[in-house]
């Protein structure tokens, strides 16, 4: 670099723009051999892309935006399954941070007994109650073979979650109904009401 700085970090600053400039070049010099075409010298490589900027004018700023991206139709195709951050809060060390739960996704994907993947996100349109939440990643992890999100793998590779596969370790995920009543759970007795049941049974003896 032929300009110095008083300042480090715009020394910093150009020494990242040498190294993109260096690694763009070499892209192309890489792209060009694998075409059989000619590789531009460094030098006109580096006029290249300082002349392009001069040629945009004012229509290129007023053009629509182009076709939409693969994730952009996944996305819609998920046809209003949104993400909403829980609305629950918790105090932990005298901070207030929202309550997190453990992914679907990652739940069945988990490599080993007792990996945990927390997430604060869960999908708007099934969870009428806190007991329906479907909570799920808004994050690529490895398990995803295309790409996506713990999210559109439950909406699109998992079809809402009907076709999740069986988990590598562990239970499966409960799928809770939306809607609809629930069973009601039986209690135990307690001593105080077994010994009231008793006394009621030998007086009507």
């Amino acid at each position: 670099m032929s300009v110095t700085f008083k300042k480090y970090y715009k020394m910093i600053f150009l020494g990242l723009v040498d190294v993109a400039l260096v690694s763009a070049y070499i892209v192309h010099h890489e792209a060009q051999k694998a075409r059989r075409e000619p590789v531009m010298r460094h030098s006109e490589f580096l006029t290249t892309l300082q002349t392009q900027p001069l040629d945009v004018t004012a229509d290129d700023f007023n053009r629509g935006p182009g076709p939409g991206t693969p994730h952009e139709a996944r996305t819609a195709n998920q046809r209003g399954h949104e993400l909403v951050e829980c609305p629950v809060f918790q105090t932990i060390g005298g901070v207030q941070r929202c309550r997190a739960h453990q992914c679907k996704v990652c739940s069945l994907r988990k490599k080993y007994l007792g990996q945990r993947v927390n997430t604060r996100w869960y999908c708007q349109t099934r969870s009428l109650s806190s007991k329906t939440r479907a909570y799920l990643c808004n994050v690529v992890h490895p398990h995803s073979a295309n790409g996506n999100t713990c999210h559109q793998v439950w909406h699109l590779e998992w079809d809402h979650g009907r076709n999740r596969p069986r988990p590598h370790f562990g239970r499966d995920n409960q799928m809770r109904v939306t809607g609809g009543k629930q069973r009601s759970k039986r209690r135990r007795p307690t001593a105080g009401q077994v010994d009231e049941g008793t006394d009621a049974a030998t007086a009507d003896d």
